[in-house]
């Protein structure tokens, strides 16, 4: 599984614009599109593109944009 960590403290940023950000990012680095984004428990967030998934062991403002395999499409919330 390869994942790009990005940081973005702006709080005039809605999360989503923010993990558009490290997608396009994600793309560009690696070539393909990821269909996982990690975010801090704290933070709710949907995205029509990815799976998104709340886990304790990310911080704050904090997007672990990734691409697991075992993940069927890609294009499902949590």
């Amino acid at each position: 599984m390869t994942y790009l960590a990005w940081y973005d403290d702006d709080r005039k940023k809605p999360a989503r614009e923010k993990i558009d950000e490290a997608v396009n990012r994600f793309v560009e680095k690696y070539g393909y599109s990821p269909n996982l984004c990690l975010v801090n428990e704290s933070e709710s967030v949907k995205h029509d593109d990815l799976v998104v998934k709340p886990v304790h062991r990310v911080a704050r403002h904090t997007y672990w944009i990734g691409y697991d395999q075992t993940l069927a499409g890609g294009a499902a919330c949590d």
